[in-house]
């Protein structure tokens, strides 16, 4: 559990030797590190419609899908879009987006593994990761 603190967490992990950290969280948070925010409080930073769009044209989304990422303010709204289209492969490129954001942060040194959940956390519906630099 780390909160809104993700890089502050993967920073000191890496520091004190954890090879491998498995971040589980829903769309909202995984969308801000998937863009590089590592302190994902949502005060501090909005979602970028850009990046949710650009996620659903790499993973061959229908155009609603597209669409819907530059439409709506909130992560949740792509995701519930997503979800009533059957279409994850944008939120398992956010997934992997997150996991080499998240690795690079911690200077590589860190294999990274990023699972979207549900808003009930009960359904994992993406999950992407990366392997450590060098």
């Amino acid at each position: 559990e780390v909160g809104d603190f993700t890089g502050i967490a993967l920073r000191r992990a890496a520091a004190r030797g954890v090879r491998r950290v498995a971040f589980v969280g829903m769309v909202g948070k995984i969308a801000k590190l998937a863009a590089g925010v590592m302190m994902t409080h949502f005060h501090r930073s909005q979602v970028d419609g850009e990046l949710l769009a650009e996620a659903a044209r790499q993973a061959g989304a229908p155009a609603p899908v597209v669409a819907a990422a530059t439409e709506t303010a909130t992560a949740r709204h792509f995701f519930e879009v997503c979800d009533a289209a059957g279409v994850t492969g944008p939120l398992v490129e956010l997934c992997r987006r997150a996991a080499r954001a998240c690795a690079d942060h911690a200077g590589g040194a860190l294999d990274v593994s990023v699972t979207m959940v549900d808003f009930d956390g009960e359904r994992v519906v993406a999950t992407a990761g990366c392997g450590r630099a060098g």
